[in-house]
């Protein structure tokens, strides 16, 4: 069970020089022989960040593959864990998101990838 950080969709959605190790990665999630988690924080990250390049194209694409996923579930954090997160910010030395993915993996007991 892993927890897919933001990173590794825009490795692929960016071509960065990791994109095929990702996509290896991400096959095994959509054929259902690896359980993917990713936060609504990361995928709202992603959309951010497709938006500001101007490739709404390549968001509507992302989008509609990963609901195509058969092994990867949506975790939402509430206001509640938010809280928690921005208070443990400062004792592990990360940043939001990273705290913010660093909570969820601990509290799910996945992985990071």
């Amino acid at each position: 069970m892993y927890l897919i950080d933001t990173n590794i969709f825009l490795e692929i959605l960016l071509d960065q020089k990791r994109a095929s190790d990702c996509v290896t990665f991400l096959e095994r999630v959509r054929d259902g022989s690896v359980q993917g988690y990713v936060t609504s924080f990361s995928i709202h990250s992603v959309e951010v960040i497709l938006d500001r390049f101007k490739k709404l194209d390549v968001l509507e694409m992302f989008l509609e593959d990963l609901s195509m996923f058969t092994s990867l579930e949506v975790i939402n954090t509430y206001i509640s864990d938010e809280v928690k997160i921005v208070k443990s910010i400062s004792k592990i030395g990360l940043d939001f998101d990273d705290s913010l993915q660093y909570y969820v993996a601990k509290k799910r007991a996945l992985q990071f990838s």
